[in-house]
């Protein structure tokens, strides 16, 4: 049975949380892409069936039923996940992120490495201090070194108010306008916008500082990480370039890196995801 549930944050934030499986189980937290929120993705849930695993997924803040914590960092998202898994009663716990949240996925692993066993991360973005880094979102906020809030904020809620009028014709022509080899399924399409809608049903906080966490330093050292970190980038994402994924791999210890030559940014996680589910369990055997 899916179960939701608030757990207090070390600063008093209410964090929404979704949950799924055996607690007992091995844990699986999932970290959603911008404009997603907790709802976990269906496969991750037949794993849990499967495999049986625990998984996880919550509302960063800002989103669904989260408190917003503005100007918040991805470094920041750290003592929330330490908050969710001491609430769960988890001492072990693999990441799997997706976009935004690959960023996020990344690092938990670096600040986490007592309570993370794996990370994965589908098309994740780089930090904005590494060189040459190019930013090019769904949101359409413009690449600079600056971010302007009011200019993000009118985007944004432009977008919001698209999202939620989308009808379900409108959504099968935004997946038909890719070529085939980068479209998804129904099924993934009815999990994305379902997801969304519910993460921005109370306003525009949560991508608004989603964004601006990317145009701001992560606040970590990627050269500390000491836990295995698994990335897939799809070399014709045009939303988040691989170039993002190669550099994040390149700089960061105990990081590999798998490339596909067709998929777009939301292809390359319903393509991947079982592969990359049977890289990381393995590694809580592994890291005991």
């Amino acid at each position: 049975m899916i179960s939701n549930l608030n757990v207090k944050s070390s600063d008093g934030r209410i964090l929404c949380v979704q949950t799924f499986g055996d607690p007992a189980g091995r844990a699986v937290l999932f970290h959603s892409g911008t404009w997603e929120g907790r709802t976990l993705y269906p496969p991750l849930i037949e794993d849990a069936k499967r495999h049986r695993l625990f998984v996880i997924g919550y509302d960063r803040p800002g989103y669904g039923g989260s408190t917003a914590q503005p100007g918040r960092t991805i470094a920041d998202h750290a003592t929330d996940v330490t908050a969710i898994a001491y609430h769960l009663k988890i001492s072990r716990l693999a990441t799997i992120g997706f976009s935004g949240g690959g960023s996020h996925a990344v690092a938990s692993a670096v600040l986490l490495p007592d309570l993370i066993v794996a990370s994965v991360a589908f098309c994740p973005l780089r930090p904005i201090e590494s060189p040459s880094v190019e930013l090019n979102t769904d949101e359409e906020v413009s690449p600079a070194s600056t971010f302007d809030p009011l200019a993000a904020r009118r985007a944004l809620e432009g977008e919001r108010e698209e999202i939620l009028a989308i009808t379900q014709e409108g959504i099968m022509e935004v997946n038909m306008a890719f070529p085939e080899k980068q479209r998804v399924s129904t099924a993934f399409l009815d999990f994305h916008y379902t997801s969304m809608k519910a993460a921005i049903a109370p306003g525009a906080e949560g991508p608004l500082d989603d964004i601006r966490a990317y145009y701001t330093p992560w606040g970590l050292d990627l050269n500390t990480n000491r836990i295995p970190i698994g990335i897939w980038h799809g070399k014709a994402d045009a939303t988040v370039p691989h170039t993002h994924g190669e550099w994040l791999a390149a700089n960061t210890p105990r990081t590999e890196i798998h490339l596909t030559e067709d998929d777009s940014h939301r292809s390359i996680f319903e393509n991947s995801y079982d592969e990359a589910m049977k890289w990381a369990l393995p590694h809580f055997d592994s890291s005991i």
